[in-house]
């Protein structure tokens, strides 16, 4: 039964995440992590998210706009070999975080905190134009690269800043989509490379299985996703990014992803 979930989660998480840019591995970590260690979780979760956008590229790939993929790019495989050693040397060091809200104690972790105000604060200049004005400057590319690149190294949570640097560059909603799968691959490739050499982990016989359908049900999320994708404006896409950034970010602070 808990495989069955396992499929749900990522058919519904890259679904989600073919118009977001973000929510596939967010919702399949902490699932992965109920039946395995964390590292491993963490590690495996890496993994069939690469290999899903690797698919998605085979879909959506062909629209990447790739001067775009080139200037933020760089700056993404840069932040991700940084955020990727920076987990590496916090993941046996970091202390939770004790926060307090309406009367709830919750634990969470300086880094979730950190991410989640980010993402609020990039959800609040969308919702008052601020980040159409910043974005629409060529030079910041670089900066969202590096930014994005980090987070995901760190964290995993890469596709949200991504979207929101990436959001007001395009009209075309395929462009958009595509450019965004491709410099999730970049992302992806050097983060695993990273963890590989750093986590020393062995993927047990136990996690295969696991991995497959989560695969199974990713890649069943990004056909559906493409299905859809003509009958959705690049406006909509861009309020469901905002909504998200909102939620993930409010998610983080308090520890619940």
């Amino acid at each position: 039964m808990e495989y069955v979930f396992i499929l749900v989660v990522a058919l519904l998480g890259s679904g989600i995440s073919f118009f977001s840019g973000f929510g596939f591995g967010t919702m399949l970590l902490p699932v992965m992590a109920v039946f395995f260690d964390l590292q491993t979780a963490v590690f495996a979760t890496a993994i069939v998210h690469f290999l899903n956008n690797v698919f998605k590229l085979t879909l959506v790939g062909k629209y990447a706009h790739w001067k775009t993929v080139i200037q933020f790019g760089i700056p993404s495989a840069v932040g991700a070999f940084l955020g990727a050693e920076a987990l590496n040397t916090l993941a046996q060091a970091q202390q939770p975080v004790h926060l307090q809200f309406w009367h709830t104690d919750v634990e969470t972790t300086l880094i979730g905190v950190v991410m989640g105000f980010v993402l609020i604060l990039l959800a609040a200049m969308e919702y008052s134009n601020a980040l159409v004005r910043v974005n629409k400057a060529p030079r910041i590319l670089w900066l969202g690269g590096i930014f994005s690149g980090f987070f995901g190294g760190l964290s995993g949570q890469q596709g949200a800043i991504r979207s929101a640097f990436l959001m007001n560059h395009f009209e075309d909603k395929q462009a958009f989509i595509g450019t965004r799968a491709a410099l999730a691959f970049i992302v992806d490739a050097v983060r695993i490379f990273t963890y590989a050499a750093s986590f020393q982990l062995f993927l047990q016989h136990e996690i295969y299985l696991p991995m497959a359908l989560a695969l199974l049900g990713g890649m069943s999320g990004a056909l559906i996703g493409n299905k859809f994708l003509k009958k959705t404006s690049i406006e909509w896409i861009r309020k469901t990014v905002m909504v998200f950034l909102f939620l993930m970010g409010t998610l983080m602070i308090t520890g619940l992803v």
